[in-house]
């Protein structure tokens, strides 16, 4: 299953259901970070998406 990396070095597993990846994000965002979600989820999110361009690109 494809991961994304937080710029701390961890590593979050995508999964396909949206809520649920919001959720493990926003997890990580306030527990490890100590940050508001907003802040910190924006670059987690933007992997995820461009993760997810590519994964429909693929032939």
């Amino acid at each position: 299953m494809p991961t994304i990396k937080c710029s701390c070095g961890s590593e979050i597993l995508v999964v396909p259901d949206v809520k649920a990846m919001s959720i493990a994000i926003e997890n990580h965002a306030v527990n490890k970070h100590k940050q508001t979600i907003v802040t910190a989820t924006a670059f987690l999110t933007e992997q995820v998406l461009i993760m997810a361009s590519k994964i429909n690109q693929a032939p």
